[in-house]
């Protein structure tokens, strides 16, 4: 369930019932020669796929930048930092907050949004919500070994390939 695709009547609705949300952040930035800019992101948007047909839990739009400070060296990195990072997810989650979400799930995309996003979970529990934070790479190794790799490699690549893999 999409929240850019309902009405504000239809998200009235929804948090009448329930009050969990998705929060997804990734990254535009340099995943090796072989990868696409918007890696972190696309791969994310994909679970959300998979996750809208099991669920009916709101969906937040996805947030396609994050912290890639370390990588701007690289045509096409599009980094906001660590510190608008967390003040565009923590203004965010205000909202969702005051429109009745009381459980967060951010999706994380990008190993350097992680602090900014532990900091709006800390933001969240001092509200009496709850925040917590999911980076599908941790278990990608897990799941399947040949996927195991860090940033550029194996697991984002086997993602990638999933995803659409005319991109790698």
């Amino acid at each position: 369930m999409r929240l850019d695709r309902m009405s504000w009547k239809d998200c009235e609705e929804y948090f009448k019932n329930h009050d969990m949300v998705i929060l997804t952040t990734g990254s535009t930035e340099n995943h090796g020669i072989h990868n696409p800019l918007g890696t972190d992101t696309m791969i994310p948007n994909k679970i959300l796929e998979l996750v809208e047909k099991q669920s009916d839990v709101l969906i937040a739009p996805t947030l396609p930048y994050g912290d890639a400070d370390f990588h701007t060296e690289y045509t096409g990195t599009i980094s906001i930092g660590s510190d608008l990072l967390e003040m565009v997810m923590e203004r965010i989650s205000d909202r969702l907050y005051d429109c009745g979400a009381r459980h967060f799930v951010f999706l994380n995309g990008h190993g350097g949004n992680s602090h900014a996003l532990s900091k709006v979970c800390r933001h969240l529990y001092k509200k009496g919500a709850v925040g917590t934070i999911f980076d599908w790479w941790t278990i990608a190794g897990k799941i399947n070994p040949k996927w195991a790799g860090g940033h550029g490699a194996g697991q984002e690549t086997a993602a990638m390939l999933y995803v659409d893999e005319s991109l790698v």
